[in-house]
């Protein structure tokens, strides 16, 4: 175990990648348990109000589920990569100490985990609510959907980038 991984650090981990596990397991749960009584066609786009403006197939909920996977497996990829190889993953152009690289490794392990619980939750609600429009149960997605997923997702990869310049600066 490389020596940044300290207990409490683990434990966020563990927590974050179970909550990934769980949504994932939702999603696929909500599209086995409602996939025989859809419609053949589900709302697959929506304008920035939440509207659908595009119809496919049914099938499109399985791309979503499956998209959600490979997104999920493209982030841990990359989280896998910084910690394997810390030492090369900043950029960093003058030598830092061991304990500054384990600082900055955390950081960026936490973050491509909420990158990924965040992505899994946004996908979560996107594939329920193409559901709940198909069957007749809502007209629309949250016109807030899209700024508040950027916001947060995106927040929260400039958030951890700017600590770790912040750090770097220190």
């Amino acid at each position: 175990m490389p020596a940044f991984l300290t207990p409490t650090l683990t434990l966020i981990l563990v927590l974050l990648e179970l909550g990934c596990l769980a949504g994932m397991i939702a999603i696929f749960r909500k599209i086995i348990r409602n996939y025989p009584t859809l419609p053949d066609r589900v709302p697959s786009h929506f304008g920035f109000t939440g509207m659908p403006d595009g119809w496919m197939g049914r099938g499109i909920l399985w791309f979503c589920a499956i998209f959600t996977v490979v997104m999920y497996g493209i982030l841990t990829f990359a989280a896998s990569t910084i910690i394997r190889h810390p030492e090369g993953v900043h950029g960093l152009s003058r030598p830092v100490t061991p304990e500054l690289i384990g600082q900055l490794t955390q950081v960026t392990v936490v973050m491509f985990g909420l990158m990924k619980l965040e992505f899994i939750l946004f996908f979560g609600y996107v594939v329920n609510g193409m559901i709940a429009i198909a069957r007749g149960e809502a007209a629309r997605l949250s016109a807030w959907l899209t700024p508040a997923f950027l916001l947060v997702f995106l927040g929260t990869a400039f958030g951890c980038v700017g600590y770790i310049r912040y750090v770097i600066k220190a």
